[in-house]
C-alpha cells in the first residue's frame, strides 16, 4: 500500500467480474441449458483470457427439511474474455466442452 490507499484491483478480481456482469451471464447460460434458477450460489475465478463461475446448488431433504450434501449439484461456466460461453461438464475433465442449445 502506498500513500494508505489500497491497491488497484487486478483482473482476476471477483468484483471485476460483478462489474462486467459475468456472473449474471453464468447464471443466464445455466438456466438455459440446466434448468437452475438464476440465484443459485456461485464463486468466479479467472485464467488467462477466460472467466471461470463455478455455480452450485443443493436439495433440500424432504426428510429433516434442511439441506443435504448427498444432493450437491456443480457446473463450471466459462466465459472467455470474448463473451463465448462454454461448460466444464465432467469436473474431473477440466477441458471446456462447447456450448450446445
Amino acid at each position: 500500500m502506498v500513500d494508505n490507499r489500497p491497491p488497484a484491483p487486478s483482473r482476476n478480481d471477483p468484483r471485476i467480474a460483478k462489474q462486467l456482469g459475468i456472473p449474471g451471464l453464468a447464471m443466464e447460460a445455466a438456466a438455459q441449458k440446466f434448468g437452475w434458477k438464476k440465484d443459485e450460489a456461485y464463486m468466479v475465478g479467472r485464467t488467462p483470457g477466460q472467466w471461470q463461475v463455478m455455480i452450485s446448488r443443493i436439495a433440500i431433504s424432504p426428510d429433516t427439511k434442511r439441506p443435504d450434501p448427498a444432493k450437491m449439484e456443480v457446473k463450471i461456466v466459462c466465459i472467455d474474455d470474448d463473451k463465448k460461453i462454454t461448460f466444464i461438464e465432467n469436473q474431473g475433465d477440466q477441458r471446456a466442452v462447447p456450448r450446445t442449445n
